[in-house]
């Protein structure tokens, strides 16, 4: 197929390493941590032109292999931060979609491992 492989709920393990380590880590460091356990869950993400995925950016996601047809074209654009996210205990009204989901990955229990699964849009 050739689309972008997901690892559901590896956002969920990423939080917790983040909020292990309060001060942060570089990426190398960051996916040693995270990838110490195996992760699972993983779905293949396909559409057509102009379908647009957004993704928790905590997900860990990578290429799937392309072997016939057209090129595909991915574009991993983030948007910057206007201010600190806000993810501890506190107020919970007026948080960004991506703080509530931070917090609810850090409450909810982590996925069962499952095989390659695919999503077509």
């Amino acid at each position: 197929m050739g689309g972008t492989i997901l690892s559901g709920g590896s956002h969920r393990r990423t939080a917790r390493v983040l909020a292990e380590h309060p001060r942060g880590l570089d990426h190398r460091t960051l996916f040693e941590v995270v990838l110490a356990d195996p992760l699972g869950d993983f779905v293949e993400v396909t559409g057509r032109a102009g379908d647009v995925v957004l993704a928790h950016p905590f997900m860990f996601h990578a290429r799937g292999f392309k072997h016939a047809g057209p090129p595909r074209v991915i574009s991993n654009t983030e948007t910057g931060l206007l201010e600190p996210m806000r993810v501890g205990p506190g107020n919970g009204h007026d948080l960004a979609p991506v703080e509530i989901a931070i917090r609810r990955a850090l409450e909810e229990p982590l996925p069962a491992q499952r095989g390659l699964q695919r999503c077509r849009f």
